[in-house]
């Protein structure tokens, strides 16, 4: 009943950990563009563009934290109830 409760709960949440990567990837990228390198040519329509979604992947890093400790947490509680 618990491999079921793993099977049917946790591994369908796994995607979570492929979307803080991105996300993490996404918000490191733009934070060392816009903070280290000057742009050339001014505030162009791509600049704001790379900005708003660096803004909405930083907001969701901390999302993607929770829920991926969250989940390992029960993985592992999980793991440790069906040792016993």
């Amino acid at each position: 009943m618990i491999e079921r409760a793993t099977r049917r709960a946790i591994e369908p949440l796994n995607i979570l950990n492929d979307l803080a990567v991105v996300t993490f990837i996404v918000s490191a990228t733009g934070f060392v563009r816009f903070q280290y390198f000057d742009p050339l040519d001014g505030f162009t329509l791509l600049s704001a563009a790379q900005l708003i979604i660096t803004t909405i992947a930083m907001a969701f890093v901390p999302f993607f934290f929770g829920a991926i400790l969250t989940l390992e947490l029960a993985r592992r509680r999980l793991e440790a109830i069906t040792e016993c």
